[in-house]
């Protein structure tokens, strides 16, 4: 549950990081927006509509982005509480003295 909560939560964080980067003051933005609008317009879209369609896949690439940090962030953290969790282990070890009990699987 706690995974379930964090990860919109990171996605989020990446998405609002990665966009402060996405203007149109900067011109590799503009030339893969430029580049985007030109294949759409190439299909037979109107300038208006590729304009349009560019922004919407680049505001789609901006989310796929996200995901992958967001899930990159995820794993990083369910590694780090396994490492955690691992030294518990220890004290899972069967007291001395108890017999082992054998248990028919067939």
């Amino acid at each position: 549950a706690g995974f379930a909560t964090l990860l919109p939560h990171f996605v989020a964080q990446a998405r609002s990081g990665l966009a402060a980067h996405v203007t149109s003051g900067r011109p590799e933005v503009m030339a893969r927006l430029n580049a985007i609008q030109g294949g759409l317009m190439s299909r037979g879209l109107s300038a208006t509509a590729s304009h349009e369609g560019a922004l919407r896949m680049m505001d789609g690439m901006l989310g796929q982005q996200a995901s992958v940090l967001g899930f990159e962030r995820m794993f990083l953290f369910a590694g780090l509480a396994f490492l955690l969790v691992i030294p518990f282990a220890l004290f899972l070890r069967r007291p001395k003295g108890v017999p082992a009990v054998k248990v028919d699987l067939h």
